[in-house]
């Protein structure tokens, strides 16, 4: 039996749920730091998901793969909220600690 698991990190990109809900809080006057700021994600646009997705479609043999899908550089969540905030066309601002434990 043929099979392939695709396991995407956050996914990014227009009009999708992760973008819309990082880019609100990027979007705050103070934005919400996620935890201590540090965790580590690698954020995968869409359109690169898609690619990964489609290419084992089209097998020339038996497949059994999995596909971690993630983006080509690990970002911590500080890093993504001030690059959401840049591609938004906002100035850096402080971050609003979390009551992370």
């Amino acid at each position: 039996m043929d099979w392939v698991v695709v396991r995407p990190s956050l996914i990014v990109g227009r009009g999708g749920q992760s973008t819309a809900l990082f880019s609100t809080l990027a979007a705050l006057p103070m934005p919400l730091r996620l935890g201590a700021g540090r965790w580590m994600l690698q954020p995968i646009h869409v359109d690169d998901l898609v690619e990964s997705i489609a290419r084992p479609l089209v097998p020339t043999g038996p497949i059994a793969v999995r596909i971690d899908a993630v983006g080509p550089e690990a970002m911590f969540t500080d890093a993504i909220t001030l690059a959401l905030r840049r591609w938004l066309g906002l100035v850096p601002a402080p971050m609003l600690r979390s009551r992370a434990r």
